[in-house]
């Protein structure tokens, strides 16, 4: 039983993936493939990418008249993963806040767009940068950011959750051994097509 599921797994032989790999179309669509990646890795570029920190709502206890107080919080926490600066970034929020900060302190401008939205302008923020808007509503939730854009047009929310950090040294024993480990594949993978 077990050889038949063997027998019919095999559509291909070695001769016959050898042959397809040294296709022209193969050939084509490998050599695009490296050409690109070649690309991506000579011309850097921005990505504004931002997510939820956190977000939590208090219920405060108030006088007998107003029993609670509810203190609703939420930080965005927007950074450049790219490879170059990004320029002009604009935030736009869903309304103006209560109480906003922008922490680090970061040069920006605030105004009020004509249909009510809170827009944030930051002019650059360096690769490996970031920042976060920190905002405190009561009665009703933080508002919601509505979109992001930069001049180089890539901006997309990512999500964000507490990370255990690893100490110096474990981080460079994987890294070596994903190194390692993707030498053997390619030395694998060339023994494979030599036979």
């Amino acid at each position: 039983m077990a050889m038949a599921i063997v027998q019919t797994a095999n559509f291909f032989s070695i001769q016959e993936i050898q042959d397809l790999i040294k296709s022209p179309e193969v050939i084509a669509v490998g050599l695009t493939a490296v050409l690109d990646v070649i690309r991506r890795i000579l011309i850097p570029k921005a990505f504004v990418a931002w997510g939820t920190g956190h977000q939590f709502t208090f219920s405060i206890p108030q006088n007998k008249n107003n029993p609670t107080l509810l203190l609703h919080t939420r930080s965005i926490i927007v950074k450049n993963t790219g490879r170059s600066e990004a320029r002009e970034i604009e935030i736009y929020l869903n309304f103006v806040p209560e109480h906003v900060e922008i922490w680090p302190v970061i040069n920006h401008t605030t105004e009020v767009t004509r249909d009510n939205r809170f827009l944030v302008k930051i002019p650059f923020l360096n690769k490996g940068e970031f920042f976060n808007i920190e905002m405190i509503q009561s009665r009703v939730e933080t508002p919601n950011l509505v979109n992001i854009r930069a001049k180089e047009g890539k901006c997309g929310p990512v999500l964000l959750g507490p990370q255990q950090i690893y100490p110096r040294w474990f981080n460079l024993l994987a890294v070596t051994f994903f190194i390692i480990g993707i030498y053997q594949i390619m030395v694998w993978l060339v023994h494979l097509f030599q036979h």
